[in-house]
């Protein structure tokens, strides 16, 4: 799905209609599950590369927001950036592979 796409333009106001009639807490995961749609929309094969990225990144944020020394804070925050440079670098090969 393209930004300038008529299922785009279908599509941005469903998502909005129902992120403005949600609890705070719930609009946060209505645009997280919007976004994997968007996402899969264009190729659902690389929506389990987007749940590991999601699912790492959240994790690391918790350890970063708790963690008390910065030394912590500093390993969780590499961890993040090397899984998703890493996700990077397999869906790139991925997508090689797939365009045969």
């Amino acid at each position: 799905m393209l930004f300038n796409s008529y299922e785009f333009a279908v599509f941005l106001p469903i998502v909005l209609i129902i992120y403005y009639t949600l609890a705070r807490r719930a609009q946060n995961v209505w645009l997280l599950f919007a976004s994997w749609v968007f996402y899969g929309w264009w190729d659902y094969r690389f929506l389990a590369l987007l749940a590991i990225s999601t699912i790492v990144d959240f994790y690391c944020g918790q350890q970063i927001a708790n963690a008390i020394a910065d030394r912590k804070r500093q390993q969780f925050l590499i961890i993040s950036i090397v899984t998703n440079l890493t996700i990077l670098v397999v869906q790139r090969h991925l997508a090689i592979d797939f365009s045969y």
